[in-house]
């Protein structure tokens, strides 16, 4: 090997070198500004590290002072920041949370439903003059859908050929916009009732949430847990923008 070569590697190796203690210091300097205490702190401080520090679970252990497998008990307890990105390089916001908070709510909202199915069935609203009733508001709320898409598209024909300014063209725009939005709100609305109109007509499924409510306590393993919120959910969404905020849950069932 000749010297220039022996040269250029050893200056390869010092940058190196001098990156990853640039990145240690950096490392150090953000643990001690997040001072994490609790668990989701500690799981959520060390995916951070992970992801721009390229920390690893044992040097980032060492500087909490904990051990291995307590960051990795943590870590295992928590659903971590969303790190996906979009087509168009757009992050998602979702910050984690901890496994045992969604866990409760999910619980919660498995409850609700079960009781609002029941008061459905003691209310005899599952019958068939009520399911069509809902279907004709439903059709009724899509013809409504497809005329404010039809204005929507005259809308950009009337800026087009220059009969409306753009000042008009916003204003009318927002309305109808609006109007858009709130029918799509009902149309969501009505659609889950008639769901649930499908749904009672079956008394085993109320059977089946109790089952989940009265045995999940007892389930120790994540796999028989998640097999069992399977049984009877479709899928859960998180919003948790911010660390301050508490996430706002949104279950959806079968």
């Amino acid at each position: 090997m000749r010297q220039r070569d022996r040269l250029n590697i050893l200056t390869k190796v010092r940058k190196e070198l001098d990156s990853m203690a640039d990145k240690q210091k950096e490392m150090e300097a953000f643990i001690e500004e997040q001072k994490p205490s609790t668990s989701l702190d500690v799981a959520l401080c060390f995916a951070y590290c992970k992801v721009h520090f390229e920390a690893t679970q044992s040097a980032f252990s060492k500087l909490l002072g904990i051990s291995d497998r307590t960051v990795r008990k943590y870590i295992k307890n928590v659903i971590r920041n969303c790190w996906y990105k979009s087509p168009v390089g757009e992050k998602c916001i979702n910050k984690g949370i901890a496994e045992s908070k969604i866990t409760e709510e999910i619980l919660k909202e498995i409850k609700n439903y079960r009781d609002e199915l029941a008061q459905i069935l003691e209310q005899g609203q599952g019958k068939d003059n009520n399911k069509e009733y809902l279907q004709q508001e439903v059709a009724d709320l899509q013809k409504e859908l497809k005329s404010i898409e039809v204005k929507q598209d005259r809308l950009d024909d009337l800026l087009e050929d220059g009969i409306y300014t753009k000042e008009k063209y916003m204003s009318r725009m927002e309305k109808l916009t609006n109007k858009q939005k709130d029918v799509e709100t009902e149309l969501d609305l009505l659609n889950k009732q008639l769901k649930k109109q499908d749904t009672v007509q079956d008394k085993d499924k109320i059977a089946l949430l109790d089952a989940v409510l009265d045995n999940f306590d007892g389930l120790v393993s994540e796999k028989d847990r998640n097999r069992v919120f399977k049984s009877v959910l479709s899928y859960v969404e998180l919003k948790r923008p911010t660390k301050e905020d508490e996430g706002e849950i949104n279950v959806n069932f079968l």
